[in-house]
């Protein structure tokens, strides 16, 4: 079993704590004009990376075979009991009518295949991820096949495959909740545009191995000043907006400045994460403790649940008027986590137990289904 990275499974829940904070506006919460949800991106880049980690090769069918099990076994059993809950909560709560077909490609993890908003963000409308993540499951035992040798022409064929996609749809509208084709849907929620972030991941965890021996001559003082500028740069592409500036001098086209501008944003994702993986710092230390790793287990389901409670709380308990309900958004951030803790204890863990049982039963070596490996 290869060692468990510890520090980026409390990440991830610093990344999905961002993503809380980006929905808070639904309960009158005001947020500061900060890009919170980019941490979506951080999740796919942390996935390419903990994947690549976790299976650094899948040479047979019968090793890919064991992957997709795995990976289908950690991602889908949450996944599909809070859709049921966003299912009822749409219908009953929010008088929305039973989509079929949606509710369908909800189920078998496709929906954010289809660019439109009445398929992506049908239902659990923070779910259009996991359907991303699944194509990024699917693509990777390609991807990482012969990787050393090959890694620079698929990172630039995916690069290639989201510029010529942005090319394409420069002139469409740029976000539309009506069943139509939007900029938004292709470069921002289809996974072939995203693809390259993901393959990002797996090129920071090259480095990181490369660098890997290295640092044990970092001490701790050293360890967390990098592991401080690394947080200030992200910070800075998420409060100052830098790459939207530098995008804005490049191009008059609206949707392309938006699409640059994401874009420039996420490659301070692989320097925070190889730097907290090399574990160094104090931060590092502090996201590998026990208080943050269970955070870091539960924030797959964190992430799942929250819209929900947000939307019943939104429906049924907020006070009207215009005032920011704090103690009403605190009360659901706790109720979030909490529910997640059970779907991570009585659905996720069981759920990822039979299936390594079941591999094991059938006479294959299964791979650990390691702590860090995002699906979200």
């Amino acid at each position: 079993m290869r060692k468990r990275l510890e520090a980026l499974t409390g990440l991830r829940f610093v990344a999905a704590a961002m993503i809380l904070v980006a929905h808070a506006p639904s309960l009158r919460i005001p947020v500061p004009p900060f890009e919170f949800a980019n941490a979506v991106a951080l999740f796919f880049v942390l996935s390419g990376f903990v994947l690549a980690h976790a299976y650094p090769q899948l040479d047979d069918l019968a090793s890919i075979g064991r992957f997709l099990c795995l990976r289908v076994a950690r991602i889908w059993p949450a996944h599909a009991f809070t859709l049921v809950v966003a299912a009822i909560v749409t219908t009953a709560c929010l008088a929305q009518p039973f989509a079929a077909p949606q509710f369908l490609a909800s189920l078998i993890m496709v929906h954010a295949w289809v660019p439109m908003w009445p398929w992506y963000f049908s239902f659990n409308a923070p779910s259009w991820s996991i359907s991303t993540e699944f194509f990024f499951y699917l693509t990777f035992p390609p991807l990482i096949w012969r990787w050393r040798r090959t890694w620079w022409w698929k990172f630039l064929v995916t690069l290639a495959l989201a510029f010529g996609l942005a090319t394409l749809g420069a002139g469409l509208s740029p976000i539309s909740p009506d069943p139509i084709i939007t900029f938004h849907g292709l470069m921002y929620i289809n996974p072939v545009a995203m693809l390259f972030e993901f393959v990002l991941g797996i090129m920071a965890y090259s480095i990181f191995s490369r660098l890997q021996t290295r640092s044990a001559r970092v001490g701790i003082v050293v360890g967390t000043i990098l592991e401080i500028v690394a947080f200030w740069l992200v910070a800075c592409f998420f409060v100052d907006h830098l790459s939207y500036l530098w995008a804005g001098h490049l191009v008059d086209n609206a949707n392309w400045r938006g699409f640059l501008g994401h874009t420039g944003s996420v490659l301070a994702f692989p320097i925070l994460v190889i730097i907290l993986a090399l574990n160094r710092g104090v931060a590092s230390r502090v996201l590998s403790t026990a208080p943050a790793i269970l955070l870091g287990e539960i924030s797959y389901s964190v992430y799942l649940v929250h819209w929900s409670v947000y939307t019943v709380y939104a429906r049924y308990w907020m006070a009207p008027g215009n005032s920011p309900d704090y103690l009403g958004w605190i009360g659901c951030v706790c109720v979030a986590i909490g529910i997640a803790y059970l779907i991570w204890r009585f659905i996720e863990m069981p759920a990822r137990t039979a299936v390594r049982n079941s591999l094991k039963r059938s006479g294959e070596k299964a791979y650990a289904d390691g702590r860090v490996v995002l699906p979200a």
